[in-house]
């Protein structure tokens, strides 16, 4: 019919009247709402830009607030987020997993090398909390529930006003497939 609309969420362009929609793969170039090419990103001209660039969107992020938390694995994308919040405000790391997983001492370990405080919190996993979460970011796909998961249970026991995390990362470079 000649209509095309883009949305982060699926249920927005049901909302819009759209009965159906496509995933666009990540790193696509779109011209009329077909993929012509796949973006290409030189590192090495591009690197003190993203610097600049995400040290400006955390601080942004966490102006006026006294303290923040942050959604923390111990990889580098979450230990980045937390250095750089630590940077303009009081910073604890918090970490969600399954009782015993090893989430919580990769966490501990980073935790500590930056010198930050980490809560731990545990949840339980059910079939209800996977069909629930998969509804919530409108997908079965095992690895994104499985990432969304954590973040969830996180997002159920803090009462925090701001929550940064390193989720994004991926998309930015492109994608992430396990």
């Amino acid at each position: 019919n000649g209509k095309g609309a883009f949305a982060s969420e699926g249920k927005a362009l049901l909302a819009a009247g759209f009965s159906s929609f496509k995933r666009v793969p990540a790193g696509s170039i779109l011209k009329d709402f077909r993929r012509i090419g796949k973006i290409n990103i030189a590192p090495k001209k591009s690197k003190k830009t993203i610097e600049a660039l995400l040290d400006a969107a955390v601080k942004k992020r966490v102006f006026g607030l006294k303290k923040v938390r942050v959604a923390f694995s111990g990889g580098i994308d979450s230990s980045l987020i937390a250095h750089l919040a630590s940077k303009y405000v009081e910073t604890e790391c918090v970490v969600a997993g399954l009782s015993g997983c090893l989430d919580f001492s990769v966490a501990e370990e980073s935790a500590k090398i930056l010198n930050l405080p980490l809560q731990k919190i545990k949840f339980k996993l059910s079939e209800k909390l996977i069909s629930k979460v998969g509804e919530i970011i409108e997908t079965k796909d095992q690895m994104q529930i499985e990432i969304a998961l954590p973040l969830h249970a996180l997002c159920r026991k803090l009462k925090s006003r701001v929550l940064l995390s390193g989720q994004g990362a991926d998309e930015l470079f492109l994608g992430y497939a396990r």
